[in-house]
């Protein structure tokens, strides 16, 4: 356990994803004749890093910035599974619209402050676009 009376067990859970993630990512790039789909992981695995990362900051910082970068990874890790799926379904071509897709409802919400009424509408048009990558998976 962490020493400070701040750090719960959500923090420390966030710590542990990190780790693990961290180390799925590391060993998937470091093998040798590394394929798309091995490739794929780790950059989920990644994704998943730095929204846990950003999890684990938030808890012991207790400042904004780490839910920032949560958000940003929230808004990739989408796009970062339907490309695991689809090379894990060896079909690369045909799930480049659903990756696309993905990409842009990331990037749309990527500085949202989901507090901000400013941000709704993206970040609705960001619920309506993962509605729709739901849709394509189950299709494939």
């Amino acid at each position: 356990m962490l020493p400070s009376e701040s750090v719960d067990a959500r923090t420390q859970s966030a710590l542990l994803a990190a780790i693990v993630t961290l180390a799925l990512a590391v060993a998937m790039l470091l093998r040798k004749g590394r394929t798309r789909l091995w490739t794929a992981f780790a950059l989920l695995n990644v994704a998943l890093l730095v929204y846990e990362l950003g999890d684990f900051l938030a808890g012991v910082l207790h400042v904004a910035w780490p839910l920032r970068l949560t958000l940003v990874a929230a808004g990739f890790v989408p796009s970062a599974v339907l490309g695991f799926l689809v090379e894990f379904q060896g079909d690369a071509g045909r799930g480049l619209g659903l990756r696309r897709l993905g990409t842009a409802s990331g990037l749309v919400t990527r500085g949202a402050d989901p507090d901000d009424r400013r941000y709704r509408p993206l970040l609705k048009f960001r619920c309506r676009c993962e509605a729709k990558n739901c849709g394509g998976v189950i299709r494939a």
